[in-house]
């Protein structure tokens, strides 16, 4: 199973547990066997999430990133690559994002990680997108720079607005403004 599809599947999952945890919490007035099954609901969520939001733990990865762990780092690229969304996520994403600022990267993880700021200008990057932007300070080539003038160039408003946000984060102008 690849990295992407763990993130996946364990995303799902999460969603699986918090949408049954949402559903009991409906009922949970109704009587004590429905605030039983809404506590349950919940605890079975919470001693979950951390190991499904990322693996290893989400508590004890962060962790190992902070001390610059090259495995971990690498965990941190392929999770924000797989882009999971579940409960938290985006907060997940910037912590990620934040510490990996000043991890220590393979020219390797840069592209990807380039890869995915792009992706991010074309399909937004929720609440973690202003972080994303800080983190392409770091990751900045003329290449970049390039790709994302492109894109301040689409039709599609959105796409060029983020395009222009990040390049504004780079300190570089868009063509044509």
């Amino acid at each position: 199973m690849t990295a992407k599809s763990i993130f996946e599947t364990n995303a799902a999952e999460i969603r699986k547990l918090s949408q049954v945890a949402k559903d009991a919490a409906k009922h949970r007035n109704e009587g004590p066997e429905q605030q039983q099954a809404w506590e349950e609901a919940a605890q079975r969520l919470r001693v979950r999430y951390d190991k499904l939001a990322f693996p290893g733990g989400l508590e004890r990865q962060v962790e190992r990133l902070k001390r610059g762990e090259s495995d971990a780092i690498e965990l941190a690229v392929g999770f924000l690559e797989a882009d999971p969304w579940f409960y938290r996520s985006g907060y997940i994403k910037e912590s990620l994002i934040r510490v990996l600022k000043k991890a220590p990267l393979s020219d390797t993880q840069c592209a990807r990680l380039r890869d995915v700021l792009l992706a991010k200008v074309d399909v937004g990057g929720g609440r973690e997108f202003r972080d994303y932007c800080r983190l392409a300070r770091r990751l900045k080539t003329e290449e970049l720079v390039a790709q994302l003038a492109i894109k301040a160039e689409s039709q599609d408003e959105k796409v060029a607005q983020r395009a222009r946000w990040m390049l504004e984060a780079l300190g570089a102008e868009a063509q044509g403004d």
